[in-house]
């Protein structure tokens, strides 16, 4: 409801991305795939019909399993790359109805700490846009004194870049 890509269409980006940078690498025409792969063109206007009707079908064997073949195969930097512009840049994004709940829950005095599975920071805007201070954890300890606390167990990746968390796919 937010604009941030699903599951499946976020595989088919991944795929699809990975198959077009493999069309075009210096490994074209034999049988390696390639390693430490660059990635540059992450938008849809690149792919092929081919490669989005193979990536489909991969990602509904198992896409978790695809991914993490697919981010061993391209440069660290740019699998964080990937996966950010694939969440941010090819949607409009909105906070949903859960966001603002969920921000208004924040500004009371019951609720401190929000736990999500997304990579995204979409809350934290909504929390800040609303004035509520929050700190966005990822694989460090908290304590009560940090006061407000978003946690990403699975990493972040703020929209506007932050420092870089690893990124864990995982159901």
């Amino acid at each position: 409801a937010s604009g941030i890509p699903t599951w499946n269409k976020l595989i088919v980006g991944i795929c699809s991305t990975f198959f077009y940078h493999w069309e075009t690498s210096e490994t074209n025409g034999n049988d390696k795939i390639p390693k430490n792969l660059s990635i540059a063109f992450w938008n849809q206007l690149f792919w092929s019909d081919k490669s989005i009707e193979l990536s489909r079908k991969l990602g509904k064997e198992n896409p978790i399993n695809v991914a993490e073949q697919i981010k061993n195969r391209i440069r660290p930097d740019d699998w964080i790359y990937l996966i950010r512009k694939l969440l941010y840049y090819q949607n409009d994004l909105k906070p949903s109805n859960l966001i603002y709940e969920i921000a208004e829950l924040f500004t009371t005095e019951y609720i401190n700490t929000a736990l999500t599975s997304n990579y995204d920071d979409l809350l934290e805007k909504q929390l800040k846009h609303k004035g509520v201070k929050c700190k966005s954890i990822a694989y460090i300890p908290f304590n009560k004194d940090d006061g407000k606390v978003v946690i990403h167990p699975h990493g972040i990746l703020s929209i506007e870049g932050s420092e870089k968390t690893k990124i864990i796919f995982t159901e």
